[in-house]
């Protein structure tokens, strides 16, 4: 059996996962059952609450995904889960989500790792890891989205296959694997630095 494939979502499909997210009288039980929903509209609500003045919703939270990830908002048509993954794993590392939030979502990786004979060597091992963690747990939760409206819903899986930790004697990783399970973190990790230095520089010049 092969290993799941990233899938790519559809706009209909990301606003029906939101929506797990979104919240509610079921917030609490959602946040077991969806946190990377749960997460997602987090992040919306506290980077876009006070610009739309609390009309955040899965619309803007694709908007939002959009941008972070330099892609055009008027023209995109498909998000991939492992984009969206990667996007994530960002937020958790720049603490743009409560720890306890990040905690949830990373439950039960070390131990999957463990049960499945791998080890992490390095640290682009490390972020393969919460990648593929993190993109399987998106896969989870759009099955509960696709189960509630199907029929209505639907996403192309592309069959690319996971990158693998390592095992045994062969190398931590391959090259390939490395580069796209930290491509898009490397970039966000860039955008993040240009932002930084450059307001450094705004708040560093002297005044008129």
């Amino acid at each position: 059996m092969g290993r799941p494939g990233d899938v790519k979502l559809a706009k209909e499909l990301f606003l029906h996962w939101a929506a797990l997210g979104s919240r509610g009288s079921g917030a609490a039980r959602a946040s077991l059952d969806s946190p990377c929903a749960v997460a997602l509209m987090y992040v919306a609500n506290s980077q876009q609450g006070d610009d739309l003045r609390g009309g955040v919703d899965g619309g803007s939270a694709w908007d939002l995904c959009c941008r972070q990830l330099h892609l055009p908002e008027d023209k995109t048509r498909i998000l991939s889960s492992g984009a969206l993954a990667q996007l994530m794993v960002y937020w958790i590392e720049e603490a743009q989500l409560p720890k306890e939030m990040g905690d949830v979502i990373y439950h039960g990786m070390v131990e999957d790792l463990q049960e499945r004979g791998k080890r992490v060597e390095t640290v682009p091992d490390s972020e393969a890891m919460r990648c593929r963690w993190v993109r399987l747990a998106i896969h989870r939760e759009l099955d509960i989205a696709r189960s509630q409206h199907a029929g209505d819903v639907d996403a192309y899986v592309d069959l690319e296959v996971d990158a693998c930790m390592v095992q045994g004697e062969a190398p931590s990783q391959t090259a390939e694997a490395e580069e796209k399970a930290g491509d898009i973190l490397a970039s966000l990790r860039a955008g993040r630095l240009e932002w930084t230095e450059a307001t450094q520089e705004a708040t560093s010049a002297p005044a008129p």
